[in-house]
This record gives C-alpha cells, sequence and structure tokens, in this order.
C-alpha cells in the first residue's frame, strides 16, 4: 500500500498533558494527523513528535514501563482517516504482537499489543517496520483514549517517544533507529546497560 505524493504529517503526543495545536485528535491516543499539500516521495511519512524528551532522565520519568521484548506477530490494524483532509488516503496502522522477555519496571503483562502507524511499503520516519523474532529494549506506557483520560479500550500499549525504542543486535548491542541525546547515550549498550543507565538517570532526577 502506498499513500498519494503527499507528505502525511504524523504527529505523536506521546504524553497526556500535551496539547497538539494546529492539528485535529483521533481516537489513536494523542496522535494527531494533518495532510499537507506539499509534494513528496509516494508513501513517504513524515513524522513529528510531539514529545521528544530532553535528556534519558526525562525519557525514564515519563514511561511507566521498561521493556525487554521479543516481536512475534505483524498485524494489519484499521487505517486512521485524515480528519483534515477527506479526500487523502487512510493512513495504516499495525498491531505489533509482543513477549516481554523482561519488564525493568513490573508494570506490564507478559504478552502486550503495541500500536503502531504504517503498513507495507510505508512506514513513518524514524519508525521502521517491526519484524518477528527482532527484540527491542523499549520505554513505553499504555496507549490511552481519544480524551486521554483512560487506557485505552483495546489494550493497545506504545512507545513513549521514538528515542525509546532501541533494537537489540545479534551481538546483544542496541541499536539506536532515530538520532538525538538519549539514544546517542545510549547505543552500543546491552540491555542491562541500559536499563540500569535509565533508572540510575531517573533516580538522579528525584534527588
Amino acid at each position: 500500500m502506498s499513500l498519494p505524493r503527499t507528505i502525511a504529517t504524523l504527529i505523536f503526543a506521546a504524553l497526556a498533558s500535551v496539547c497538539v495545536s494546529l492539528a485535529l485528535r483521533t481516537a489513536s491516543d494523542g496522535l494527531a494527523q494533518d495532510s499537507a499539500g506539499s509534494a513528496g516521495e509516494p508513501g513517504e511519512l513524515v513524522v513529528e513528535w510531539a514529545y521528544r524528551p530532553t535528556d534519558l532522565a526525562d525519557l525514564a520519568a515519563e514511561s511507566p514501563a521498561l521493556l525487554y521484548l521479543e516481536v512475534t506477530g505483524v498485524r494489519q490494524g484499521p487505517a486512521e482517516a485524515s480528519p483534515s483532509d477527506v479526500s487523502a488516503e487512510a493512513i495504516p496502522t499495525q498491531r505489533i504482537d509482543v513477549r516481554v522477555l523482561r519488564d525493568f519496571r513490573g508494570q506490564a503483562p507478559s504478552r502486550l499489543t503495541l500500536y503502531k502507524l504504517g503498513g507495507p511499503g510505508v512506514q513513518p520516519e524514524g519508525d521502521p517496520a517491526y519484524s518477528v523474532g527482532e527484540r527491542y529494549l523499549v520505554f513505553a506506557r499504555r496507549r490511552l483514549t481519544a480524551d486521554e483520560t483512560a487506557p485505552n479500550p483495546d489494550g493497545t500499549w506504545i512507545a513513549t517517544a521514538p528515542d525509546g525504542r532501541m533494537r537489540e543486535l545479534g551481538s546483544g548491542r542496541l541499536q539506536a533507529l532515530i538520532e538525538g541525546g538519549v539514544t546517542e547515550r545510549l547505543n552500543g549498550a546491552t540491555v542491562s546497560e541500559a536499563a540500569a543507565e535509565a533508572e540510575n538517570a531517573r533516580v538522579e532526577a528525584t534527588r
């Protein structure tokens, strides 16, 4: 599936308290979408995250769960319509089924499903596709309802920010998927090293 030659700007409000101006919210928990009429490559999703952590302590503090997980399934979810352009093609979504290998905060079930934008051939910038068997360290939280007052009834989770998803390589080291101060700090660490550093940063920030 590919989108028309339109850059779909997808603003992820990763915090319930964040207000995104000039955009409409949908039922995907703080996900606001706005389609611009400028030209772009077919299927290109230019993504702007409403929340980007200032540092590791910030990300750790805003993430109720820190999960080491393995992908067990990738499914297509309902497409998200653009609230600002009724003529635009709907934006695909996916459901990523995972097995939690270790929950460093004790806040998540042993199996859960992550909500993700994109589909075959259409992936948001900085948020590449998942594949079965891959392992990640993910700073995560429950996805909320459209009014952000309660967990979404579908039970899905989301990564708190693009900085909050790191792939484990065959070497056992983590690989950042997006550039930034947080990912630079954790890039190349083991899962245990990264989790310990994140927890230390969170504790130090509260002192």
